[in-house]
């Protein structure tokens, strides 16, 4: 069986993230789909790839993107700042490495159309990390929708509150981004995968102090009405400035006939209201039932399925569908189209926010 070698760009917060699914994966899910090595760990400076390397077992520390490129690697993370995505991106793709990238895909739309150039042709394997697609109860939500006993989809909220900004505690990359482009891509990328395409949208931002100098791709919150094309309709909003949210991250989807809300903070239950219950005296089966989520991966062996996920299950699930997508040599969802496509919308509200006006989705 072929071994893979894994290269990993960056070697901070979410880099330590991308390693520990590596290393618990067998753990959870028996085996790793595929046989790998950890041949090489890219960071600046160039002693934190040193370290990294040490404290994780990369066999190659560099801070060189050539160097990295050069170690023989199948397959790249890309966890570096924002506006790095791109060159180890591209050189991925012209060498036909599989690439894993962190989202957002890059720091604006204008970079992602010229990976989406990159991109035909390629061979290769690209999945973003939208990891809020991968827990249970997003799963469980997907999977009702698409029955359809819920009916048609009227109506939704999707909102992502923190307070990082007014406490300073996310990671430096977090903090220099705006609402948009730093909690935007979870909301957008929700939106779509439950909803479908989008239509058009009207956006506004906000800044704590509006008074004050400020770069306009730093806001500290959006709010945004949105109009898909299936007809429904609703908000996405997101703030980091909302005095104790550590990651309060809430979605509701109101059907004809039921609805269904779940909370990514509290993935273990999903609620489902299904109007085909029956009414009666006292309420009769009417009433939003809590779905028991918790650790239901089919595919997962430990801990037992009534054991919580955790924040780290949601990206573990994420790349261990990369990894099963690589091993097939089928394509990964969300692919790296789709966020280009995400970075479009993001686009779009960025525009809108500065427009005050509606604009449309292709």
């Amino acid at each position: 069986m072929k071994t893979y070698n894994i290269g990993m760009a960056g070697s901070g917060f979410m880099g330590k993230a991308h390693t520990y699914a590596y290393k618990a994966i067998p753990f959870f899910y028996g085996e790793l789909p595929i046989d790998v090595n950890l041949r090489a760990i890219c960071s600046l400076p160039l002693k934190d790839a040193q370290r990294a390397a040490k404290d994780y077992g990369y066999d190659i520390a560099t801070a060189d993107l050539g160097e990295f490129f050069s170690s023989g690697l199948d397959i790249v993370h890309v966890c570096t700042p924002n506006d790095m995505h791109k060159p180890f991106i591209m050189e991925a793709l012209k060498r036909g490495i599989h690439v894993y990238c962190e989202k957002p895909l890059t720091n604006n739309y204008e970079v992602a159309q010229k990976i989406e150039e990159a991109l035909k042709g390629s061979k290769s394997i690209g999945q973003v990390g939208f990891h809020s697609r991968f827990y249970p109860c997003t799963i469980r939500a997907r999977e009702i929708l698409d029955s359809g006993r819920l009916g048609r989809k009227l109506g939704f909220k999707v909102r992502y509150y923190t307070m990082n900004r007014l406490e300073g505690t996310a990671s430096p990359n977090a903090l220099a981004s705006g609402a948009i482009l730093d909690l935007g891509p979870h909301l957008s990328d929700m939106a779509h995968f439950l909803l479908g395409d989008f239509d058009s949208l009207i956006a506004d931002t906000k800044y704590l102090n509006p008074d004050e100098p400020h770069n306009e791709a730093t806001e500290d919150a959006f709010f945004a009405v949105v109009k898909m094309k299936n007809g429904a309709e609703g908000i996405i909003e997101a703030s980091k400035i909302a005095q104790g949210a550590n990651n309060d991250y809430f979605v509701e989807i109101y059907c004809e006939k039921g609805a269904l809300k779940f909370d990514i903070e509290n993935p273990d239950w999903l609620l489902c209201y299904d109007a085909q219950d029956k009414p009666g005296p006292y309420g009769g089966d009417r009433g939003f039932k809590r779905i028991e989520c918790f650790n239901r991966y089919p595919m997962r062996r430990f801990p037992s399925p009534r054991h919580s996920p955790g924040w780290l299950g949601g990206h573990m699930h994420s790349i261990y569908s990369f990894l099963c997508a690589v091993r097939d040599g089928v394509p990964a969802s969300p692919s790296l189209s789709d966020g280009i496509y995400v970075q479009m919308v993001m686009d779009k509200m960025q525009h809108s926010a500065k427009a005050k006006s509606w604009v449309s989705i292709p």
